[in-house]
């Protein structure tokens, strides 16, 4: 049927983009019961570090509920952002999946002016719209440092909310608005840090490869020395 065919494209398109090693996976795609296809390419771009962001669905549930599931997300990977539909006055959308127990973080997703099909533009309303944030801010993230692994771009997404907003408790792990500007500031940081740190480790390896050759050279000095000793004692 439509939707068996829809997900057979869907798991075409996610093992291509696998496949070629792309950064980020915008998947704005997903159901109520798990696909064992869609798992294992997912599980693969986990393995090679692919930064996964995922629709946390349209059905209205509570996330935080045991019993209620949406996939990819609940999937529970590391390289999954699971992304909920926020409104114009800060809201969380009536339509939108939430808990922060599968929600990473929520994003603009409603009345978002897009492309529509065959010709000139609409508005669409839902977590795919939301979804394309956080897969930009992701990019432009990466295209600050692209030796950034996803674990620390995911990180710093999260922890990138400007102020919190109490229709976010609970909803989601990150309790505020997206803030780009401040993403930077913290991949900066982040940035700044690593190169310490690499900075420091490079000193400590030229401090112990000086210290090993002057331990060989005087190792090689007390050989002589003691050579010397032995041959003038005969």
């Amino acid at each position: 049927n439509g939707a068996n065919k829809a997900m057979e494209w869907s798991v075409k398109a996610l093992g291509l983009a696998v496949k070629n090693n792309v950064q980020i996976i915008n998947y704005s795609g997903g159901g109520t019961s798990p696909i064992e296809e869609e798992r294992q390419i997912l599980l693969e771009a986990e393995r090679k570090g692919i930064l996964v962001v995922v629709a946390a669905g349209n059905e209205r549930d509570n996330l935080n509920l045991p019993h209620k599931t949406y996939y990819p997300c609940s999937y529970k990977l590391s390289n999954i952002i699971c992304v909920g539909n926020l409104t114009e006055d800060d809201k969380v959308a009536v339509t939108s999946n939430k808990g922060k127990k599968q929600v990473d973080v929520f994003a603009p997703g409603s009345q978002i002016l897009s492309t529509g099909l065959g010709q000139g533009y609409t508005y669409l309303t839902g977590t795919s719209q939301a979804t394309a944030f956080i897969s930009g801010l992701a990019a432009l993230i990466y295209s600050h440092d692209k030796t950034l692994n996803y674990m620390e771009v995911k990180d710093i997404i999260l922890r990138s909310t400007s102020t919190p907003l109490k229709s976010l408790k609970e909803q989601s792990l990150a309790d505020g608005k997206i803030d780009a500007y401040l993403a930077l500031q913290k991949t900066e940081e982040l940035i700044m840090i690593k190169n310490k740190v690499n900075e420091m480790q490079k000193n400590e390896f030229y401090v112990f490869e000086t210290l090993n050759k002057t331990s060989v050279k005087y190792s090689r000095g007390v050989s002589a020395i003691n050579s010397s000793s032995s041959e003038n004692g005969h």
